[in-house]
């Protein structure tokens, strides 16, 4: 079966044309960690009508960066589309992420629930995939380097993910006017490195992002009472931010210096060279948040140590949202293909 027939079932659901939600069974709990005897992840199942015939390949799907976690509508439709083509989906919640937080802390738990689910009997252990998007992705990539589980995941697909950070945040603050949300959760996580008693600062750019990813209404919105409240050097630098293209690039070079080592221990083109599964990258070509050269760069890297991938830039996507089908019907075979190379993969025998 080519790749192009293992992926068009995925995209024709994920489109909602023949998903049923009642073929699929939901399923909330918590995983233990096995870092932190005091850790534990919230955790949906998405078990396919067949869980009880077979045990059917496992896919780990990990969320965005949303305060919705795995409460993300679109998080939910992904996992039912997966789902409904015959996988039993996994999704975790990483409380880090949906804080909107960025660090090294969610590679580690992403490692850390795998070797969770390495050991639920309920699951197909063998045959597991990771599937991910956006900041996701990138600290997906480098948790699969590691060599305790690099070779145990069956096949990757990393959908508008980062290659290097600091060039990600460059990129998002070139585009802070098309759309601030990446941009106010990098000063919400950097301004630190530049000021002191930033507190008050930084939560109001967490709550603009905020206002942003929940769509508040003029009247909900939390970001603008904060700047009230802020004194007038915090509210002359949350003005600037707004307005001023320079001052947003002095503030990117000041990060990008003071945060360079921590920002490589992320960046998964530092480490591609270690995975050990064939690596799907998506990207849109309309993504506004993460350039398309991020994925093109780990493609070029991991072409570079011969590793198995393919890589598909795509109309049909932007960042985290589909652009409909009939707009760009001459991309549908290529992204049902880079689908299918994800899939296929992960049904492959031992």
């Amino acid at each position: 079966m080519s790749n192009f027939f293992w992926g068009i079932s995925f995209l024709l659901k994920s489109s909602g044309l023949f998903r049923f939600s009642s073929s699929v069974r939901i399923e909330e709990g918590f995983l233990p960690s096995k870092r932190d005897p005091k850790k534990k992840y919230r955790v949906k199942y998405f078990f396919t009508k067949k869980h009880y015939e077979n045990k059917p390949p496992t896919i780990l799907l990990t969320h965005g960066m949303s305060g919705y976690g795995i409460d993300d509508i679109r998080m939910t439709d992904v996992a039912i589309s997966l789902s409904s083509c015959g996988y039993n989906v996994v999704v975790p919640e990483f409380e880090e992420i949906k804080a909107l937080k960025i660090t090294p802390e969610s590679a580690q738990n992403i490692k850390d629930v795998f070797l969770v689910i390495l050991e639920q009997e309920k699951l197909n252990t063998k045959n597991i995939g990771f599937f991910s998007i956006s900041f996701s992705a990138g600290y997906g990539l480098v948790a699969f380097a590691d060599p305790e589980i690099a070779s145990k995941v069956k096949s990757i697909i990393a959908i508008g993910g980062f290659s290097e950070l600091l060039d990600t945040c460059r990129f998002a603050l070139g585009n802070y006017l098309k759309d601030d949300y990446p941009g106010n959760i990098l000063f919400y996580n950097y301004l630190h490195l530049l000021y002191d008693d930033s507190d008050a600062l930084a939560e109001t750019f967490y709550q603009a992002a905020l206002d942003n990813g929940f769509s508040r209404s003029d009247k909900d919105k939390i970001a603008p009472k904060l700047y009230e409240k802020l004194s007038k050097r915090h509210k002359e630098i949350f003005d600037r931010v707004k307005v001023d293209t320079d001052f947003r690039k002095d503030l990117v070079q000041k990060i990008s210096a003071a945060y360079e080592t921590p920002a490589k221990s992320i960046s998964p083109i530092y480490y591609v060279d270690k995975i050990k599964s064939p690596v799907c990258l998506i990207h849109g070509k309309n993504d506004d948040v993460i350039s398309e050269t991020e994925s093109i760069k780990l493609a070029a890297k991991m072409k570079q140590f011969n590793l198995e991938f393919t890589l598909e830039l795509t109309g049909l996507l932007s960042h985290g949202d589909k652009i409909p089908v009939w707009k760009q019907i001459g991309s549908l075979p290529g992204l049902a293909s880079a689908f299918g190379y994800f899939f296929k993969n992960l049904n492959e025998k031992e």
